[in-house]
Parts: C-alpha cells; structure tokens; sequence
C-alpha cells in the first residue's frame, strides 16, 4: 500500500490497516473452503468478511479501500502479470513455436 500512495494518504488508511490486521491476527489461519474478503459497499465504506459475513465494524476512511485496491492495480503493484491479467491488458507473445 505504501508503494502506491503519498505519505499523506497512508497516514489516512492506518485505521483501515491496523483493523485488518487485528481482524486477520484473530484467526491465525483457515480452514479449506474458509476465505476473507474486503468490500467496499457505498454508503456503508469498506467491511471486512469472513465467510461472507461482517467481521466488526466497517472501515470508514475511503483511502482505506482506494489504496488496497492499488496493491494490484497501482502503478508499482505487487504482480505486474496479475495487473495486466486483471485488467484485460495482457499482450499476446508474438511468433510461434
């Protein structure tokens, strides 16, 4: 997240961040065909689900959903393939084998 935001907006997703963070260090793992998810639902903010179902309250700062989506979509992402793979954008290999 840091990669992809001004130091200003960071400093504006630390709630987000370190509610995740306790949420996720709750249930230190998963069972098979358990997932988390964040989703950002307008007029609610970002909520964190376990299961599908809401995991405390919802994260309020817009930056908070912005900035974790820019992990993969930003300019610096985590996987420059999974990026480009998300966003349709990925280049055939020319010639053949």
């Amino acid at each position: 997240m840091v990669q992809n935001a001004s130091s200003e907006e960071f400093a504006k997703t630390i709630n987000g961040v370190l509610r995740v963070a306790e949420i996720f260090s709750s249930r230190k793992s998963l069972s098979a065909g358990e997932h988390y998810s964040i989703d950002f639902i307008p007029g609610t903010d970002s909520v964190v689900l376990l299961n599908g179902k809401p995991q405390g309250a919802p994260i309020k700062e817009p930056e908070f959903y912005s900035a974790l989506l820019r992990i993969w979509l930003g300019k610096l992402p985590a996987d420059e393939q999974l990026k480009n793979a998300l966003l349709g954008t990925v280049k055939e290999r020319s010639g053949r084998s």
